[in-house]
């Protein structure tokens, strides 16, 4: 009786099976592969190229950082081209 009740469960699990799989995977059929959208980004430089006479301005400055062995000064920069 085991095997009957076991092979009567496969065969429901692989009969429901197509309706558990998502949507992506579903996708193999050419139809489907039709109806998938695909978002379009446009990226845009945030800057052009610093030019030929470009000139690199750096700040620099030590900051207080809290470590576990206690406080720390630490140094840190931040640089631009102009």
């Amino acid at each position: 009786m085991t095997r009957t009740l076991l092979l009567a469960l496969a065969v429901l699990v692989a009969a429901a099976a197509p309706s558990w799989a998502p949507s992506w995977a579903a996708a193999d059929n050419s139809s489907d592969a039709a109806t998938v959208h695909r978002a379009r980004i446009t990226v845009y430089p945030r800057r052009a190229e610093p030019g030929p006479n470009a000139v690199r301005h750096c700040e620099a400055w030590l900051q207080r950082e809290n470590r576990p062995s206690g406080p720390v000064l630490t140094p840190q920069m931040r640089c631009e081209w102009r």
